[in-house]
């Protein structure tokens, strides 16, 4: 069947009806259901990348998250500096997370959706919310149902480690079996701080500050009619492979490749 090729109108329609027809269950609490109890801490344990709303705007967040003796601990690092987890638990799919920023008090607590975690967060008298996806070296990997990127040349391997990969422009395709979108999007790494632009043939947006940070790209953008569009994303043979997901209500696979100059 060939793939239909639209725009970012059609994909819009896409998602909310298939949200609609198709509410999907969130991955903790099928796993919470087929074993009768709460998951527990270890099935939660992990890396994530995600954004928290502050209130001077939207902040990338990098999360190791740990399990130790039952409980939760481990380190978020933010634009504000270190934060360290320093206990939590699990009530079904609700994840509460104590944390402390340089000796001032916090929780954060959410629900698990999948890959992701969705809830709120405070710190002494500062709150808001966040959103964090789960991060895995399987995130590396080409799934069987990410679209194969338009014709461009490869970026070539970086001479060193410490090379910038990501600045640039970049041809990307989101979508499914069924439809594709294309995209260009223009990325500037400047230390860990990735900011940038993407457009289709419907429009464009300005990515909120994102992170290139230990092999993962998180970035982010508004988009009218759909909230937040988070998208994350690691190499594989020379291209960016990850997910793109529309506030919680669909996630779609997407895939770029990097523009000869």
């Amino acid at each position: 069947m060939r793939r239909a090729n639209v725009g970012w109108l059609g994909l819009i329609v896409l998602v909310a009806m298939l949200a609609v027809a198709w509410p999907a269950p969130s991955f903790a609490q099928a796993q919470a259901a087929q074993a009768g109890t709460a998951l527990k801490p270890e099935a939660v344990a992990g890396k994530y990348q995600g954004t928290a709303n502050t209130p001077s705007g939207d902040m990338p967040l990098s999360v190791d998250l740990k399990t130790e003796k039952g409980t939760f601990v481990g380190t978020i690092e933010s634009g504000q500096g270190p934060v360290a987890i320093t206990g939590g638990s699990m009530t079904g799919d609700r994840v509460t997370l104590t944390i402390d920023m340089g000796g001032t008090a916090g929780t954060i607590t959410g629900t698990m959706k999948g890959d992701r975690i969705e809830g709120t967060w405070t710190l002494a008298d500062a709150s808001g919310t966040f959103t964090l996806t789960k991060v895995t070296g399987d995130a590396a990997k080409l799934p069987a149902d990410t679209p194969t990127p338009p014709d461009a040349a490869p970026a070539k391997p970086a001479a060193a480690a410490s090379a910038d990969q990501i600045t640039g422009e970049w041809d990307g395709v989101t979508g499914n079996n069924e439809m594709s979108v294309p995209f260009t999007m223009r990325l500037k790494l400047e230390g860990e701080k990735v900011t940038g632009d993407i457009s289709s043939d419907q429009g464009g947006a300005q990515f909120n500050p994102g992170t290139w940070k230990d092999g993962a790209l998180t970035i982010s953008f508004e988009f009218t009619g759909m909230g937040t569009v988070l998208m994350v994303a690691a190499f594989n043979e020379g291209k960016l492979v990850g997910t793109m997901d529309f506030s919680g209500q669909m996630q779609m696979s997407w895939a770029a490749v990097k523009k000869a100059k």
